[in-house]
């Protein structure tokens, strides 16, 4: 086998940790010399337990290995590991850094500044919203944009850089020829042409709840700034968090409403410390950019609140209103009329019905 695959096999062994891989290097030098060394030899050395050994025992099947190299490079995915001159070097000071990465795209340059997004799957409507606008702000300021591909915050935030024209790169919790979830399939398309996909799991590998805490240290890993959306107080985010703050990462939570269960972690990461986003402007601020405001010539340009659809979409939110309060913020007593004006606003998507009679601004 090639020098590459030996590279492979090794810096890939699940078994394996940081410190586990150094004492093999020091004792063998090299992965090829670990893979030829008996199993008895390794054994000697202490604090090897005999499930490890017999996981190192059983990934020697040269032309499994072979195989399974071989379908990687057809599918267009490659094995980046620690040694290597692409390997993150924000990831090299991390705890228990992943000894290799699989990687479909590009990863991203650690040169520039990168924010992790994160937040709740079930987020509310304001979450997506805040997603969204965060994911698009950061997009125009061209930084690129780590997250989870997770259902809700994540993915929407992923989807807003990208629809910006932004990089997005997302760390999974399986292997990266498996779309989780798959709701999100478009996305993890777009992320290839877009950023990239990594992990540190084979391919094949399924998405298991024991993945995900492991694979959130390397989202904070890769950012030097994580934001937190909406979460409670314990979830998968505060996992990602306590990553960020061993890694001296800087933290920034989006402020919610205290009767909200969704803004328990939020509210309280503010409580300890993390910076409050109070606008998007403010953001870009802290992030050390420049905020600039695109202006408009507004000669030609009709006033916003011109036309009745606009009065009915300026007075709606993130908190979902009836008709009935809409009809009565807007002094529009006719159902038909203000059905007819939702309807439009649904149409353009500006609008969404959450629920029969219920609705809640998109943009």
């Amino acid at each position: 086998m090639e020098e590459k695959i030996y590279d492979f096999w090794f810096y890939s062994l699940e078994a394996l940790g940081e410190v586990q891989r150094e004492v093999l290097l020091e004792q063998f030098h090299t992965p090829k010399e670990i893979y030829d060394v008996s199993i008895e030899q390794i054994g000697k050395i202490i604090g090897f337990e005999d499930w490890v050994l017999k996981h190192i025992y059983n990934s020697r099947n040269t032309i499994k290995l072979q195989r399974e190299y071989d379908d990687m490079q057809e599918k267009g995915i490659r094995f980046v590991c620690c040694k290597d001159q692409e390997y993150p070097e924000k990831l090299k000071n991390i705890k228990d850094m992943p000894g290799g990465l699989f990687v479909r795209g590009a990863l991203p340059k650690m040169e520039e500044k990168t924010v992790a997004v994160i937040g709740a799957r079930d987020c509310s409507h304001y979450g997506k919203f805040m997603a969204g606008q965060i994911g698009r702000a950061l997009a125009e300021q061209g930084v690129p944009l780590i997250s989870g591909m997770a259902r809700g915050v994540d993915g929407y935030a992923q989807m807003a850089a990208i629809e910006k024209g932004g990089e997005s790169f997302a760390v999974l919790g399986c292997g990266v020829d498996i779309c989780y979830p798959r709701e999100n399939y478009e996305l993890y398309e777009l992320l290839m042409e877009h950023g990239g996909i990594l992990s540190e799991y084979r391919m094949g590998t399924p998405a298991m709840g024991k993945n995900f805490p492991r694979r959130n240290r390397i989202i904070s890993g890769l950012a030097d700034v994580v934001i937190v959306v909406e979460a409670k107080k314990r979830s998968g985010t505060s996992i990602t968090v306590s990553y960020a703050l061993e890694q001296g990462k800087e933290v920034m939570a989006v402020p919610g409403r205290v009767t909200d269960c969704l803004s328990e972690g939020c509210n309280y990461l503010i409580s300890q410390g993390a910076y409050p986003i109070n606008s998007i402007e403010e953001m870009i601020e802290d992030l050390g950019f420049s905020y600039k405001k695109i202006k408009k010539n507004n000669k030609n340009v009709k006033n916003p609140l011109e036309s009745e659809a606009d009065l009915v979409y300026a007075v709606l939110d993130f908190v979902p209103k009836t008709i009935a309060m809409i009809g009565k913020e807007v002094r529009e007593n006719s159902m038909e009329k203000l059905n007819a004006l939702l309807f439009d606003l649904e149409i353009e998507d500006k609008i969404e019905q959450v629920t029969t009679g219920y609705y809640v601004r998109k943009q």
